[in-house]
């Protein structure tokens, strides 16, 4: 079983020049502040950031600007070191030999390739067609994260842009928990293809017998001349068509010229930085290691100055770089797209190439009394060949429910442990409000006022994890992040309860990760392999030493390599 690890939390502020580190461990990691004043000190900041690093879209306060930060993981999946780099829509993933393994803008692209990595991704239908499609990563963690505003019951409420997807949330729980696995979604398909098959079999019939009656009504009429003046119309049509796409084709081929013209100018630039990010380098060790001044080659006592000087000049060349890179990207997608478009045009030139020969050897024969029996006969075979496919297809079809009815009998199975997991834990932890018929299947839907509300939501994922852990236990297992679970309402009978109940609940080999306010080691009994206490000033979580002790890491994402996968 797959394994992810959080080890290093990085979080940087290019403009003020500040940053932080958190360290994590396997295992149950608790990060806490004072009792007394320990609100605004950044414990969810750096909740929030784990999966926003990952391509989640978390609800950060709007006193905190993620966009201007840059946040980068260092993790073990499966003990292989990964890093994940995000500033605003940009990610990067970097190997443990320090290449760049990939980078994009699109959540899209971002999905596919984290199924590499992952050896999962949830698949949904999505709005337009109904068709499956790899979704954005929010949905991959979604079971894993809950923030403290997320408090919302059987919602997930903890991530942002969740509903572009009809029924997500029964979806979503039935593929992390095995029921809507690549197998179920190959027979879904094969359902949706033959019944699209038979539903254009069916148009083909109609189509069919319609011809077949006007061949026999044409046959004995004189209508050979109106005839072979709407087929030589149906000719002049395709050359207008054909015109029209030559035109077309020109247009796009000077966009691509130009397109391809600014991406090399471009990818100078990003050289030229990247030469200009080396001298740099080689400036500052020659301050620090000779005590020399780059600028006057004089003997210097306290190279502080120069050195932060000479960082502050880096790191613009490191922004301007970033803004490079997203500029790069932005003009290859562009150019994917028209390079997609021509490609599509000169398939649609081909095709109204056969069908000006087709139609115009048909000026000559079509109208021909021979030809028009051998025409009627040939529609009436192909009759027979259709309604012989719609009986195979209708089999088919038969046969595909019967292995569905399979699937739905496993997800009673599923609903029957659910009811069964959250009967015994809405008991423990004294939640009346929750009725046994609120719980009868993972789609039904709970509502708990006041205090428990927290409790509720909590029980809910924890269990609908603990499903995942039974029906699914193959596929990868992500860090469990829960966010202020102890709320303001709770007495301290019931935050001692409620924690204890997540740390007895959390699978063994899961990652925990939770903050508290005023978590006392000595006084809990609670065993946590990591604590970390954060003990700066209010909304000062970032700070310059980090910033300096820290800096080179991001700077790798800017002077390294890139290397296939």
């Amino acid at each position: 079983m797959n394994n992810l690890v959080i080890e290093k939390l990085y979080i940087f502020s290019t403009e003020n020049k500040t940053a932080k580190l958190v360290d994590f461990k396997p295992g149950k990691n608790i990060v806490t502040s004072s009792q007394i004043d320990g609100n605004n000190k950044g414990k969810s900041v750096i909740l929030k950031s784990i999966y926003h690093t990952l391509g989640a879209d978390c609800k950060f306060d709007p006193k905190w600007d993620e966009k201007e930060k840059t946040y980068i993981l260092k993790v073990l999946i499966d003990n292989r070191t990964m890093f994940f780099y995000r500033h605003d829509r940009l990610f990067k993933i970097m190997n443990d030999r320090e290449e760049i393994i990939f980078e994009t803008i699109t959540r899209t692209d971002l999905a596919k390739f984290l199924e590499n990595v992952f050896k999962f991704a949830v698949r949904l239908p999505n709005k337009e067609d109904n068709k499956l499609e790899i979704v954005p990563p929010a949905y991959n963690y979604i079971l894993n994260y809950i923030d403290q505003d997320g408090m919302d019951c059987t919602n997930f409420s903890s991530f942002k842009n969740l509903s572009q997807y009809s029924n997500y949330k029964e979806n979503v729980i039935y593929y992390h928990t095995g029921v809507f696995n690549e197998e179920y979604y190959h027979l879904i398909k094969d359902i949706e293809d033959a019944n699209s098959i038979k539903e254009n079999k069916n148009k083909e019939k109609k189509v069919l017998e319609s011809m077949f009656e006007r061949i026999n009504y044409n046959i004995g009429t004189d209508t050979y001349n109106a005839d072979i003046n709407s087929l030589k119309l149906e000719i002049e049509k395709y050359k207008d068509e054909y015109s029209k796409i030559i035109n077309q084709l020109s247009s796009l081929k000077k966009k691509m010229i130009n397109l391809r013209n600014e991406k090399e100018e471009i990818e100078l630039q990003i050289k030229e930085i990247s030469n200009n990010l080396k001298i740099k380098d080689k400036e500052i060790k020659k301050s620090e290691v000779n005590h020399i001044c780059p600028l006057c080659n004089s003997e210097i006592q306290d190279n502080t100055e120069i050195a932060l000087k000479k960082y502050t000049e880096k790191d613009d060349l490191y922004i301007l770089s970033t803004n490079l890179n997203i500029e790069y990207i932005k003009i290859n997608t562009e150019l994917e797209k028209r390079e997609q478009q021509y490609r599509e045009l000169l398939k649609k030139l081909t095709e109204y190439e056969d069908k000006m020969k087709v139609n115009s050897k048909e000026v000559n024969d079509v109208l021909k009394i021979k030809g028009m029996i051998e025409i009627k006969d040939n529609v009436l075979k192909d009759i027979e060949k259709n309604d012989f496919a719609i009986k195979e297809l209708d089999e088919k079809i038969k046969i595909f429910m019967k292995s569905k009815k399979e699937y739905d009998e496993y997800k009673k199975k599923i609903n029957k442990k659910y009811y069964e997991l959250m009967y015994i834990d809405k008991e423990k932890m004294d939640l009346k409000e929750i009725t046994d018929n609120k719980i009868e299947s993972i789609s039904s839907v709970y509502n708990v006022s006041g205090s428990n509300r927290s409790i509720a939501t909590i029980v809910w994922y924890m269990n609908l994890l603990k499903l995942k852990e039974q029906f699914n236990k193959n596929v990868i297992t992500f860090p469990l992040v829960i966010d202020s679970p102890q709320n303001g309402e709770l007495d301290d009978i019931n935050k001692s309860a409620v924690l204890n109940y997540i740390f007895e609940k959390v699978n063994k080999n899961q990652q925990l990760i939770v903050s508290v306010l005023g978590y006392d080691v000595d006084k809990n009994e609670m065993n946590a392999n990591n604590v970390i206490f954060l003990n700066n000033e209010k909304y000062e979580l970032l700070n310059n030493a980090d910033y300096i002790e820290n800096i080179e890491i991001l700077h790798r994402f800017n002077n390294v390599k890139d290397t296939d996968y």
